[in-house]
């Protein structure tokens, strides 16, 4: 890989780090604020995200993209990138749902209240509120708390996808040295073989100590020529002669 790319992967995954890490804030930021805002009349009332388990969970999620942000950041896991793309999805997806039946929640909620402290049905309390939604005497709007856990979701959603699209960047290896292995072992085309080097040549005999003795010589084995005499042999005694006939 070139420079240029490497600097190119570089760049896409810290711009990747960045999204989850906005996205993440804004959903945390989002939970807490106002999302809805129901007017009847003089009177009117604000409900935040946080006051429903809609903002509870959203909240979960933004500080989940947070932490994991900063982990990836740290040179640790990419096994994270699947849970930021889900955390991304969750904040996302809860917003996203009470944006499209906040006047059916809001109704519903309204009821359930008025129910309880007047003793009137719940269905009959129903029927009313959406009469009076109808003609313009109740009215429900969204605020921008929930827009903006949203654009968050949104944003961890595409930090997630841009970051496991981003390349990881590489550190040159000295040549003859073995390769740093990754999180997951090494691969087999990972290995590298050592280049053979010679034998290193033994070390010389340390300073003040005389050379060992030669080993004795062996006997000379003596020529013709240094045999000794033969030493002579004595002479033989003469045989008896017959004696003569008569």
């Amino acid at each position: 890989m070139s420079m240029s790319e490497q600097r190119a992967g570089a760049g896409s995954r810290d711009i990747a780090i960045w999204l989850i890490l906005v996205g993440g804030a804004l959903a945390v930021l989002g939970s807490f604020l106002p999302w809805a805002k129901v007017v009847f009349g003089p009177n009117s009332q604000t409900a935040k995200g946080f006051d429903g388990w809609e903002g509870k969970v959203t909240a979960i999620a933004g500080a989940s993209l947070i932490i994991r942000a900063i982990v990836i950041k740290q040179g640790k896991s990419r096994r994270l990138l699947p849970w930021i793309m889900v955390q991304g999805l969750v904040a996302a997806g809860v917003s996203l749902y009470d944006i499209l039946t906040l006047k059916t929640q809001a109704i519903t909620s309204g009821a359930s209240d008025i129910s309880k402290s007047t003793g009137v049905p719940v269905d009959q309390v129903k029927a009313t509120l959406h009469l009076l939604l109808v003609s313009g005497t109740l009215k429900v709007s969204l605020e921008f708390g929930i827009l903006i856990v949203l654009v968050g979701g949104i944003l961890g959603i595409l930090g997630g996808l841009a970051l496991t699209l981003a390349k990881e960047p590489q550190v040159a290896t000295p040549v003859g040295s073995t390769p740093r292995a990754p999180e997951g072992g090494f691969a087999e085309s990972w290995v590298m073989t050592p280049a053979s080097t010679p034998a290193p040549a033994p070390p010389p005999a340390p300073s003040g100590m005389s050379d060992p003795a030669p080993a004795p010589a062996p006997a000379p084995v003596p020529t013709e020529a240094q045999q000794p005499p033969p030493e002579p042999e004595p002479p033989a005694s003469p045989e008896p002669s017959a004696p003569a006939g008569p």
